[in-house]
């Protein structure tokens, strides 16, 4: 299915201090990274406060006409000048956003609703949505009467609501990065991974596979690999050799741990 794509990068974040969308994780821009994520969709476009914002992306950038309204002014630019009849529309603070999430979400799309919002166990998320062009005049009564919020936009239109807990993704897929304490949790602590079983239960090609995936989401990944005998490491055909072909090297390369006879049993990672 054919469906453009918007972010909105256009808030004051105030709680942050500073502009959400140009905060980094791994050295990336969380708006470069969300837009790379979903740049397989017919067209990316981004929602700014300001003329000139953005600019550098070559992508096409819509900008607010009132000032101080909030997403429903993003998302009325963006439904405006999307050339798709369908449009999945996030938050630039939004870094794990996957194209695999917003392709589920379309498998929901007939005629029977405007909109499609994603829900977990505590919250609906109306800007991790895909939204209908017919719902123009909806927003814009919205905006006319000030009435800014999207629950009340949701409420006057035909919406679907997917509960994330019926699917297989993770929780932080629809995860906003709001203050400076989850920003700090985010770029600081590392996700530590593990992998154990017995001997040729398929550890390695696992753990490769993690590492591909880990690195797509934009980590920098280190490997661990214990054993409970003498090893050389990282000559062909070691499983060392093939995490680091995988890119499973980091920016420090490999450890190896020796454990002693209380260790693991052999052949644990």
């Amino acid at each position: 299915m054919k469906i453009s794509a918007g972010i909105l990068a256009g808030g004051k974040s105030s709680r942050m201090g500073k502009n959400k969308a140009l905060l980094t994780i791994n050295q990336r821009r969380f708006i470069d990274k969300i837009a790379d994520e979903l740049g397989s969709f017919s067209e990316v476009l981004i929602s700014a406060a300001d003329k000139g914002d953005y600019e550098d992306m070559g992508l096409e950038v819509v900008y607010d006409g009132h000032r101080d309204i909030g997403p429903i002014e993003g998302i009325y630019r963006i439904l405006s000048a999307a050339k798709e009849e369908y449009v999945f529309i996030c938050a630039a603070d939004m870094p794990f956003i996957t194209k695999e999430l917003v392709q589920y979400m379309t498998e929901f799309v007939c005629s029977d609703y405007d909109c499609y919002v994603m829900e977990d166990d505590e919250h609906i998320h109306p800007l991790c949505g895909i939204y209908s062009k017919r719902m123009l005049d909806k927003v814009c009564a919205c905006i006319e009467s000030g009435d800014y919020r999207l629950m009340r936009l949701l409420d006057s239109v035909r919406t679907k609501y997917i509960k994330l807990e019926d699917t297989s993704f993770d929780k932080r897929v629809v995860k906003n990065i709001n203050t400076r304490a989850q920003y700090r949790e985010l770029v600081v602590l590392p996700a530590v991974f593990c992998v154990s079983g017995v001997k040729d239960s398929g550890k390695t090609g696992l753990i490769i596979k993690l590492i591909n995936e880990f690195i797509r989401e934009g980590y920098v990944v280190n490997v661990i690999k214990h054993d409970g005998h003498d090893y050389v490491m990282d000559y062909e055909g070691t499983d060392t050799f093939r995490f680091r072909g995988a890119g499973g090297g980091g920016r420090r390369g490999f450890y190896q741990k020796k454990l002693d006879e209380k260790g693991p049993k052999k052949g644990a990672v």
